[in-house]
């Protein structure tokens, strides 16, 4: 049996070391989330057992393998306080897959050091759905998937490409059942691996306190934060501005929120001016409650709720990739301000002074109402030396004062800080809203890409004819912003932003054609593989005619289909496997009824082998030729490689074949 013949005798040397190498690169993923301590004891359990290859004297006994195996388990308690859970749980199952490489002696060895090999690829997920890691692990898959395939055959000097062929046919062979599985088998709200979700995970992107330096900080990193698909038109540059979070109260050097209930948005306060855009939202996770939206949306998703803000928030943190649908209107009219809207949109803080104060008398002085005193406040920002740069002077005890007459270098932030400021000075509600402005466009997936270098603050002031109305600053200093996202390269202090501009040589363009094209690939696998929920299912089946209405129809539909994928598999295969469609399986039934003619019947559940053992028991004089026989058959019949050599050969035994009966 090959489970208890010794390993070398079931692959080769060569094979051996290829399952050594693909176990570890299954669990070398995990690098990136184990503790330091148990990755280093996994790469020095696995660099032995390289060395034991080719040295046998290294390979440890069975008392010094129990004292590793103690001190692995140790190793993984000590790091984690416990074995069990996720981090603890993938640790253990690193630890063991590192102990059977180590222990490998025999043909089952390999089986139990493949298959926990499946599981460790399998907990990948937990952590990461991306489409690059799954195309990682799908190749792992194939190549064990090989390993599992030489280690069945009767030669370990198998040609490599055969072998490759072999796998290829079952991995094609299994797809058509494992797509009816993914698209049919119901789904659970919550996928497998969100259950393992770590809720301690860093906060990234934006915050909820605003103050000098925090956004422009943000926009030194080019880490994605959500992605766009529009299902019509792209709406155009000066409306994408993508809503989080809305800021009401100042000390006058940062903006957050002394409230923090929610109140729900009534029914009438968005009056659309033009029909509602569609679009769906991919956010990566960053451990908030608040979802982005185009401003504005026009309702919430299903997990979320929308505030009389305008800003949706979750039911809890985005801790996940989530993504969801929405609809926002780009053009509308908002209802008038309640009573303590408008007394949060007044408030000033103390440390306003004369000179901001006499600021915004002139222009009240000048304007004939609070449209025109908002421009003149603009045209201030356009025609004084302000500079819009990313790496500000540190101003003092008041930063707005001092920035709006001294230094006059800021980024989006003091622009919408000391605006909004001003607006309440001059009796015009106003807030602070932080979000996203513009967005990378990946024309291969067609859908924009928001990053972190794309975070941006603007204000929104109250006017009695058309309610909230969204003023950004920053454009009247640099109104290219608008159009380009800005260049992350670092600036001196006071240096001007640079905003990117699509890269010119042939090699760059190339190079960024790629990136996108490989974001595209993660978009659409993230859309349609890690993103087919519940809902999807359920209109997937309604496209086709058919309503489930309960899980007992959802069963009943997945074994009727299944059964008929079974029932034509079988029918291939029984098809397949009749004599006038296999020359060799036709001659081999032919040598069989010669032997029945001297009175030696092959049994139906009687493989060659056995048959070859029971002639040489009753007709010794016939052992030698059966033998051969039997022995070229196995070859063609479960090598077909060797027919090439092999055919002529058997089929000149079996007509020679010619046993007389026993005397």
């Amino acid at each position: 049996m090959i489970r208890s013949q010794p390993l070398q005798r079931v692959i080769g040397s060569r094979s051996l070391l290829a399952l050594l190498l693909l176990s570890t690169l299954s669990a070398l993923p995990h690098a990136r989330h184990m503790e330091v301590a148990v990755s280093l004891f996994f790469i020095v359990i696995v660099l032995w057992r390289f060395a034991a290859h080719s040295y046998a004297r290294l390979q440890p006994g069975r008392f010094l393998l129990l004292i590793i195996t103690i001190f692995g388990t140790w190793l993984v308690y000590s790091n984690y306080q416990t074995l069990l859970g996720r981090e603890a749980g993938v640790a253990l199952l690193c630890v063991m897959l590192g102990l059977k490489l180590m222990e490998m002696k025999q043909g089952r060895d390999i089986y139990v050091a493949v298959y926990i090999s499946f599981f460790v690829i399998i907990t990948q997920f937990i952590y990461d759905q991306s489409f690059l890691l799954a195309a990682y692990l799908f190749l792992l898959m194939l190549g064990l998937i090989a390993i599992l395939n030489l280690s069945n055959r009767l030669q370990s000097d198998e040609d490599i490409w055969q072998i490759v062929r072999t796998t290829l046919r079952l991995a094609l062979q299994a797809l058509p059942l494992a797509l009816l599985l993914f698209l049919l088998f119901p789904r659970v709200s919550t996928p497998l691996w969100q259950f393992f979700v770590d809720k301690s995970g860093g906060v990234t992107g934006l915050d909820e306190h605003v103050s000098p330096g925090s956004v422009s900080r943000l926009s030194q990193s080019q880490a994605i934060a959500f992605r766009a698909h529009f299902d019509g038109e792209l709406p155009a540059a000066k409306s994408r501005y993508w809503r989080a979070l809305v800021l009401w109260d100042s000390d006058g050097i940062s903006w957050h929120n002394q409230q923090s209930k929610h109140r729900p948005l009534a029914k009438g306060v968005i009056q659309p001016l033009a029909p509602a855009i569609d679009y769906e939202v991919f956010v990566e996770p960053h451990y908030r409650k608040w979802l982005f939206a185009l401003d504005l949306p026009a309702l919430a998703p299903s997990g979320a709720r929308l505030t009389e803000t305008f800003q949706l928030v979750a039911d809890k943190a985005v801790d996940r990739e989530i993504n969801y649908r929405l609809s926002s209107y780009l053009d509308y009219k908002t209802s008038p301000l309640k009573e303590h809207q408008l007394a949060r949109a007044l408030q000033q803080p103390d440390n306003i002074t004369p000179r901001m104060s006499q600021l915004v008398a002139d222009w009240r002085k000048l304007a004939g109402d609070d449209r025109q005193l908002i421009a003149a406040a603009l045209e201030f920002f356009h025609s004084r030396p302000f500079v819009y740069t990313l790496n500000p002077p540190l101003y003092g005890e008041n930063p707005t004062d001092q920035f709006l007459f001294e230094g006059r270098q800021g980024f989006c932030e003091h622009y919408a800080s000391s605006f909004a400021l001003l607006m309440r000075i001059a009796g015009i509600p106003s807030r602070l809203v932080i979000g996203y402005l513009g967005g990378e466009y990946n024309p291969v997936g067609n859908y924009l890409i928001l990053r972190q270098s794309d975070a941006h603050a603007w204000v929104e002031v109250w006017l009695a004819d058309s309610g909230w109305v969204r003023i950004d600053p920053t454009t009247a200093v640099a109104p290219e912003r608008l159009l380009s996202s800005i260049s992350t390269a670092r600036r001196g202090i006071g240096e001007p932003v640079l905003f990117r501009i699509s890269e010119q040589s042939l090699l760059g363009q190339l190079g960024n054609r790629l990136v996108l094209a490989l974001d595209a690939a993660n978009m659409g696998w993230r859309r349609w593989v890690v993103g087919y929920s519940r809902a999807r299912q359920f209109n997937l089946m309604r496209s086709l005619g058919i309503e489930l209405r309960g899980m007992r129809q959802w069963m009943q539909l997945l074994l009727a289909v299944m059964a008929i994928v079974l029932a034509t598999l079988a029918l291939f295969i029984i098809t397949r496997g009749r004599a006038g469609s296999d020359p060799v399986l036709k001659a081999y039934q032919r040598f069989c009824r010669k032997l029945q003619r001297v009175g030696i019947h092959r049994l139906r559940n009687e493989g060659p082998l056995d048959l070859a053992k029971r002639i040489a028991q009753q007709r010794p004089e016939l052992a030698s030729q059966t033998m051969e026989i039997i022995r070229l058959y196995i070859a063609l019949r479960y090598q077909p490689h060797t027919r090439d050599t092999s055919n002529a050969r058997f089929f000149q035994q079996v007509r020679r074949f010619h046993p007389g009966r026993e005397r």
